[in-house]
């Protein structure tokens, strides 16, 4: 079927600009910025962007509301987080 229509048919055009998987060299020079930084906030949000993969919109939208906890004897011992507002389905709960 595909023998008739093949030579016809163009061929989109590949993204070269989308973006990569951060290496574990970009990782640790990541860390070694933000040991140095004041802001207490700023490690627990590059530890859960890179645990959850969440996109930068997404990450910006999170609310202490969104988040679940369940503490055992001083520890967390699971969590639930719900992704507002996310470009897929698959973004509705991560834990």
């Amino acid at each position: 079927m595909w023998a008739p229509i093949g030579e016809r048919v163009k061929h989109l055009r590949e993204r070269q600009d989308v973006g990569r998987a951060i290496s574990p060299e970009d990782e640790q020079g990541i860390l070694d910025a933000i040991r140095q930084s004041r802001s207490p906030a700023l490690l627990p949000l590059f530890v859960l962007a890179l645990d959850t993969g969440l996109r930068r919109s997404e990450l910006r939208m999170l609310r202490m509301r969104d988040l679940t906890l369940e503490w055992r004897g001083g520890l967390i011992r699971s969590g639930a987080l719900c992704v507002p507002q996310s470009k897929t389905e698959a973004g509705a709960e991560a834990a």
